[in-house]
């Protein structure tokens, strides 16, 4: 007996909420990398799958987003799919950075405070691939914890 897996389309509700949870499973454990579901997107060029299902599940119309590309069918994208504004770096609530010019965006962000860290920005960084072993020709990142 085979056991195929087929790739459904995106459900907001269910894909979401197993969207939703794994982020907050790979928050909750800093280093943790998380698989995100297979769903059938039809994605601009701009946004690879874990932008778009990332956006999915967080962004709505109270949200404000940047993307530091400028790529009017990503943006596009994001706004018919969650209703999310495009803003600038110091205004966004979300800041979409890829490979290139990732330190200006971040140099940009709104920060939030210690009493106050939700009212800085989340940044959600573009890249080919993840892996906890090293890849060739790859930006290493090293968590710790300051004591």
């Amino acid at each position: 007996m085979s056991t195929l897996v087929t790739v459904q389309p995106y459900n907001q509700i269910f894909d979401g909420q197993k969207h939703y949870r794994t982020l907050l499973q790979c928050t909750a454990r800093p280093g943790t990398i998380g698989q995100l579901d297979d769903a059938l997107l039809n994605l601009p060029s701009q946004l690879n799958r874990a932008t778009a299902l990332l956006a999915l599940a967080l962004f709505s119309g109270d949200i404000k987003y940047y993307l530091n590309q400028d790529d009017a069918q990503a943006a596009t994208f994001i706004h018919s799919e969650t209703a999310a504004k495009p803003a600038s770096a110091e205004q966004a609530d979300f800041l979409i950075l890829t490979d290139g010019n990732r330190l200006e965006g971040l140099q940009q962000a709104k920060p939030g405070t210690l009493s106050f860290p939700d009212q800085g920005a989340t940044i959600i960084l573009q890249v080919a691939a993840i892996s906890p072993a090293p890849l060739a020709d790859s930006l290493r990142l090293t968590l710790r914890s300051e004591e």
